[in-house]
């Protein structure tokens, strides 16, 4: 079940990069990373205390990694989106092309209408 988590998330947040917003997927960021911490804390917990503590962490991490690798793609794609949001709003349209819509548009209202 694990194993479909990552795929499944990975193939919401990139086909509908239109409609998910940096807002909508940050807002799935403290799920995701609460429930990979909730996986590492008790993975750790199961590890037997014959282990150093070192190698307790590595296999909690370890067994935990698709939780994490989830996590990050969507902290990622949440970047990305961010980005492209900030980079979409910074676009700003050449004085001729205003001066091209402004034209045509004029040009559209002053025809009359056909009957």
């Amino acid at each position: 079940m694990r194993s479909l988590l990552l795929p499944l998330v990975l193939l919401t947040l990139s086909s509908t990069p239109s409609s998910a917003g940096p807002d909508q997927i940050a807002a799935s960021l403290p799920v995701l990373e609460q429930t990979w911490h909730t996986c590492v804390r008790d993975a750790y917990g199961r590890q037997p205390s014959s282990q150093s503590k070192q190698a307790a962490q590595l296999s909690a991490l370890d067994e935990c990694r698709e939780h994490e690798d989830t996590y990050v793609a969507a902290l990622m794609a949440a970047q990305v989106a961010e980005d492209e949001a900030e980079w979409r709003q910074a676009q700003v349209a050449p004085p001729s092309a205003v001066s091209w819509f402004a034209a045509i548009t004029a040009y559209f209202s002053a025809v009359p209408a056909r009957p």
